[in-house]
């Protein structure tokens, strides 16, 4: 590892994040700690093309371009140690307390020869392209910046190996991945005997004794075992364990001749819960017939409470047409609160309860407020104000 300089007190890597990086997790720049990011102006250029994308690609675009904007706008710097070694030192602090600095590459705009641009062409045969030059920007980081390490962040396989060509570090963006050996399975298992293993396969369902089943609860998803074997199974309440309606390598046919199959176990468990007949859709229009709804359904595990009931109803309706006149007053009233009545009940309050804020100010303040004020587990906050993100978009974005 290259050394640091103590007196400039700077981070010792930097790292050039790769336009998909950005696109996969807009939020990344934020998963960096204290080093210093840095974007080269071709993936500016390629996000900009992103914006107008349909989906979860333009949202992502966009998202990271208001990010962008918000932190150079507030906390614009010039980066003296860079710029002395390149005139393109545009840098800004980041909240993590790290620097996010935009490269422009002298070795493109200075067309002298040296043995580095010598190299870059030997490998890149085309530097006009976005990927050529993205990778000119890392080579030219780690040739002017001696005493960090410069470290390529890309989720291109491809680059990623033309990067290790030209003797660059490179790394997959891992903060969102976890290994299989760190990620827990989310279920409990249960290691079953060779006589009971056998009869849940034969018999689709075992019964338990209480010891084996105590710290289960109603419609818990479970592995079962017997050494090498494993199945899944639905918890029923008393020591039942049933097999799941979808078998291993079953599938279920829906309208214009479709087939559903699901990959892997955790598909065959939603598709368990989805046809399930237990599982009711109750249909209501009103407040008032939502409360009662609700009211049938305890007690639950838990609420969430993704419903946007109006806070008021007209206080008196009219069975006639109300006559065009030229003034009309309504008088409102108060609709019942749902959430604050199930997170409040005393003998049937579910284990969790969510509850959602849309809010055009002060999101947070307002969010954890209503935690508090409703007694809620959770509280998910929308800004509503938002051209995009919020209401009407196709994208939603929640804190």
């Amino acid at each position: 590892m290259a050394k640091q300089n103590k007196q400039d007190n700077k981070p010792n890597k930097i790292f050039v994040l790769d336009t998909n990086v950005l696109l996969h997790d807009p939020q990344c720049l934020q998963k960096f700690e204290d080093n210093t990011i840095a974007i080269p102006v071709e993936v500016l250029e390629e996000l900009d093309r992103k914006k107008s994308a349909p989906g979860e690609l333009g949202f992502s675009a966009r998202k990271i371009h208001r990010d962008l904007r918000l932190l150079f706008d507030t906390d614009l710097e010039d980066d003296a140690k860079l710029k002395e070694a390149f005139r393109s030192a545009l840098s800004c602090t980041l909240p993590t307390g790290g620097q996010l600095i935009v490269v422009i590459n002298d070795f493109l705009i200075n067309t002298q020869e040296s043995e580095s641009l010598n190299r870059l062409r030997a490998t890149l045969f085309d530097l006009d392209k976005m990927d050529s030059r993205i990778l000119a920007s890392v080579f030219f980081l780690k040739e002017i910046c001696d005493d960090q390490r410069v470290i390529l962040v890309t989720e291109d396989a491809n680059m990623a190996l033309k990067g290790i060509s030209l003797g660059l570090e490179v790394q997959d963006y891992m903060n969102d991945k976890i290994s299989n050996k760190q990620m827990p399975s989310g279920l409990n298992e249960i290691m079953l005997s060779k006589e009971n293993f056998d009869l849940f396969i034969e018999e689709h369902g075992v019964d338990l004794p209480p010891e084996d089943t105590k710290d289960l609860y109603i419609n818990e998803y479970v592995y079962l075992r017997h050494e090498s074997n494993l199945e899944i199974a639905r918890y029923h309440g008393d020591g039942q364990l049933e097999a799941l309606i979808i078998g291993d390598s079953m599938g279920i046919k829906i309208p214009k001749g479709i087939r559903l199959q699901p990959l892997n176990l955790e598909q065959r468990m939603l598709m368990d819960a989805l046809l399930d007949e237990d599982i009711k859709l109750i249909k209501v229009e009103t407040a008032e017939e939502m409360f009662k709804a609700t009211q049938k359904s305890l007690p639950t595990d838990i609420a969430i409470f993704t419903a946007a009931v109006a806070d008021f109803k007209v206080s008196h309706q009219q069975k006639e047409k109300i006559k065009k006149t030229e003034n009309l007053t309504l008088n409102l009233e108060k609709n019942i609160d749902i959430l604050n009545y199930v997170s409040n009940h005393n003998s049937m309050r579910p284990r969790i309860v969510v509850g959602f804020a849309a809010e055009t100010s002060n999101l947070e303040k307002n969010a954890i407020e209503k935690l508090k004020n409703k007694n809620c587990d959770w509280i998910i906050a929308n800004d509503i104000s938002k051209n995009e993100g919020g209401f009407g978009d196709e994208n939603n974005e929640v804190t």
